[in-house]
């Protein structure tokens, strides 16, 4: 589809949808285009959470090629903490941003599996079955800027794990993923090793996938 054509659907939409509007919030918008900007552009900051039986979908930001050291300048600059291997796994080789990708991302629920069955073998088969495929690692430091605790908290999450290829070519680490991990005050980008797939996972989280359907 091309681009002038998908911004007519989406025009459509918007008109379709808008709530009946008082004349006078109308002119007042009207007045203020600098204010009426500020509400659409949030349209562009991804999200539109979704909850399902067994999973959450959302969408991620679009990524703008942040290198993983400028992403550690950028995350520490807006209060989000991490442990010195996080820093290490984003000045890998193995951690390649992206530019112009929109994440569609579908999180499968970690309390849908079993416990005992919670392994990460497991979710990837699941995974496959549902036809998902792997996140960039990129999306897990988009998550920890983009999610609150509170919405976090809402999901009764405690973690949210980018099952991307794993990252290694760090000193003394073994190839681990990235993590958005709840905290007070925003999430903060955590790690969690497990080269042989044979970890078994807490019930209060998520395990994020491309959703390519």
């Amino acid at each position: 589809m091309s681009v002038q054509k998908q911004f007519g659907h989406f025009s459509g939409m918007v008109m379709q949808n808008m709530p009946e509007l008082h004349p006078v919030h109308m002119q007042g918008w009207v007045e203020d285009p600098e204010g009426l900007k500020e509400v659409l552009s949030n349209l562009n900051k991804g999200k539109h959470l979704k909850e399902k039986d067994g999973y959450v979908s959302f969408l991620l930001p679009v990524t703008d090629g942040t290198k993983g050291k400028e992403w550690v300048h950028r995350l520490k600059g807006e209060g989000h903490s991490m442990l010195e291997p996080c820093e290490q796994l984003l000045l890998s080789p193995d951690f390649k941003p992206t530019t112009g990708v929109v994440y569609k991302v579908r999180a499968l629920k970690a309390k849908s599996f079993p416990d005992h069955g919670r392994s990460t073998e497991n979710i990837k088969e699941m995974a496959a079955w549902q036809r998902l495929g792997k996140l960039n690692a990129e999306a897990a430091c988009l998550m920890c800027e983009n999610f609150t605790s509170k919405e976090m908290q809402a999901f009764g999450l405690n973690y949210i794990v980018v099952m991307s290829d794993l990252i290694g070519h760090c000193k003394g680490l073994e190839p681990a993923y990235l993590a958005a991990l709840h905290q007070i005050g925003g999430p903060r980008l955590m790690f969690f090793c497990d080269g042989s797939g044979k970890r078994e996972w807490s019930p209060d989280g998520l395990f994020a996938f491309r959703d390519e359907s």
